[in-house]
């Protein structure tokens, strides 16, 4: 038995305690997206990182110790971390939410860069109706305010929404609805952390598309008419589901450190180390999209 520990590499040996780090994470996600928990832990649970130095240290210090030694040292620190955490933030209080408004209108506007920046939470984003005068409506509740600014220079304008605030990432849940009109083109750029997003684009004239996401459920519906779309999606442990309109081609590149990637190859075929639709360079509307992800199931179709 000795001789077999031996063997065993001793970076092998103590590389459990990101794995281990990585489910206390997903642990906790799972218990507050099933409201159990308070998004404010995580402002609790950052107080605690030195244990993970501990830990390295303690990786190093019992590398000859029994394999299995270690790992439960880890377990039981990180579940004991957190519960700490539960117990500091005991009993839960709901802080206090705001509900706000927001809308702009076109007045001659052709083209929009629109940056949204969320936090934690629900974000619905679509498209006003046609017949609509306005370049943007938002919706925004939560317990932060949020400020929505207007830059314009002639016919284009930059719209910035964020939060002014209250907490980011360990605020309670916000919940934004955004809009945006049809009759422009837009360049379109989300940061989201831990997060449900849903983005109907179907009907946006989105030309070009940047997301960068946290630990999120993502299902993004690209547009069906806006010509040639540029897309990029950056995401760590996320739940992506795309969905490509048909009649839309598509140049799909992933890369992906730990997912689970699922393509409709019967609209978009393997060529190579990408993904592409038939006929991509002479399609009118076509979407170049790649994926950068780390722990993700990807799903497009």
């Amino acid at each position: 038995m000795r001789r077999q520990m031996e063997g065993v590499p001793q970076h092998r040996r103590g590389g459990f305690i990101f794995p281990i780090l990585l489910i206390m994470v997903g642990v906790v996600l799972l218990l507050q997206t099933l409201g159990v928990l308070p998004w404010s832990l995580w402002s609790t649970l950052w107080r605690f990182w030195p244990v993970l130095v501990i830990l390295v240290g303690l990786s190093i210090i019992l590398r000859n110790a029994p394999a299995w030694v270690m790992p439960g040292i880890a377990l039981l620190a990180l579940a004991g971390v957190i519960g700490a955490a539960v117990a500091i933030e005991w009993p839960f209080t709901k802080p206090t939410t705001y509900t706000t408004s927001f809308s702009e209108p076109l007045d001659g506007l052709e083209s929009a860069r629109v940056e949204v920046d969320f936090g934690a939470g629900k974000l619905l984003l679509g498209s006003l109706p046609e017949s609509s005068e306005n370049l943007a409506e938002g919706q925004f509740g939560g317990s932060g305010k949020v400020d929505a600014t207007v830059k314009r220079r002639g016919s284009e304008a930059t719209l910035q929404v964020s939060r002014t605030s209250g907490s980011f990432l360990w605020g309670a849940e916000e919940e934004w609805n955004v809009r945006l009109s049809t009759r422009v083109a837009i360049d379109l750029d989300l940061d989201t952390g831990a997060s449900n997003v849903e983005l109907d684009l179907t009907d946006l004239r989105v030309e070009k598309f940047t997301l960068n996401a946290g630990a999120s459920k993502l299902h993004v519906r690209f547009s069906k008419a806006a010509g040639a779309t540029d897309a990029t999606v950056k995401a760590g442990a996320a739940d992506l589901d795309l969905v490509v309109p048909e009649g839309v081609a598509a140049r799909i590149s992933i890369d992906a450190v730990l997912a689970n990637v699922n393509v409709d190859e019967t609209r978009f075929p393997k060529k190579g180390d990408r993904y592409e639709s038939p006929g991509f360079d002479t399609a009118q509307n076509k979407l170049t999209l790649e994926i950068d992800s780390g722990v993700a199931r990807i799903t497009i179709r």
